[in-house]
């Protein structure tokens, strides 16, 4: 998913077949490098932690500032994206291109902590109208950590706790199991194409 320059057609044939060879190799080493990992578990207590993590191939300040920043976020999660960054201040966005803040149909997570550069914490305070199960979504929140691999690359750790017991919390989980991965790969690839245009 990667652009690259296209082949001129006055390359000869073998640079031709060597430079597609690259583009092939080089697909491959950013889908590796790009893979989404399921590392959830189950605490002694049986409290399960969902948790997915991924390497980005950007710097942490350039993560932070995306994960944290409307702009940021309007790039790779929604078309419509607002964060206030403080205790108590609401992360809102719609994956509707026409929905407007404030619309009713809006999620809006609550921050509840975070250290610059390091670590964000929200919860849910507003699902969609027709989502099946709010009371359950309402329960959990989602840890966001970030650590450096180097001076481009950062690892980031999305965990979800507080999970209840049952079949509508067990829907609930699984919903997030495969979102939550879809948006890390999301994340991903605004880094390798740039920022999605809605």
């Amino acid at each position: 998913m990667t652009h690259y320059r296209p082949i001129t057609q006055r390359a000869p044939a073998f640079a031709k077949t060597a430079q597609v060879t690259a583009m092939l190799l080089l697909c491959g080493a950013v889908a590796s490098a790009q893979a989404v990992r399921n590392t959830s578990y189950v605490l002694s207590s049986g409290e399960r932690v969902l948790r997915h993590e991924g390497e980005l191939e950007a710097p942490l300040d350039t993560v932070w500032r995306t994960l944290t920043t409307s702009d940021g976020l309007r790039s790779f999660l929604a078309p419509v994206a607002s964060i206030d960054l403080r205790l108590g201040g609401h992360w809102e966005a719609s994956y509707s291109a026409s929905a407007r803040l404030g619309d009713p149909d809006n999620i809006i997570n609550e921050i509840l902590s975070y250290i610059p550069r390091e670590m964000l914490a929200v919860r849910v305070i507003q699902a969609t109208r027709n989502f099946v199960h709010p009371k359950i979504v309402k329960q959990v929140w989602t840890v966001y950590q970030l650590q450096p691999l180097g001076e481009t690359r950062t690892k980031l750790v999305v965990s979800m706790i507080g999970w209840p017991s049952g079949p509508a919390a067990d829907s609930v989980y699984q919903f997030f199991e495969r979102g939550n991965a879809y948006t890390m790969r999301e994340l991903q690839q605004r880094f390798v194409i740039g920022p999605h245009h809605w």
